[in-house]
């Protein structure tokens, strides 16, 4: 085994394996489920350019 990969080996074996187990957390996803709801009312501008976008 090279050095480098020797060196990886060893710095994953000093995590602990509670670390190592745990479900992978989507940041984004974490962030998005964590904002605030948008609960100011949409204007007739915000939806014809909604309309317009997808188009």
């Amino acid at each position: 085994m090279n050095d480098t990969r020797q060196h990886a080996h060893s710095l994953i074996d000093r995590v602990p394996e509670t670390q190592l187990c745990g479900p992978i957390v989507d940041p984004v996803a974490t962030a998005l489920r964590h904002a605030p709801l948008d609960d100011e009312p949409e204007t007739e501008d915000d939806v014809a350019e909604a309309r317009a976008w997808l188009h």
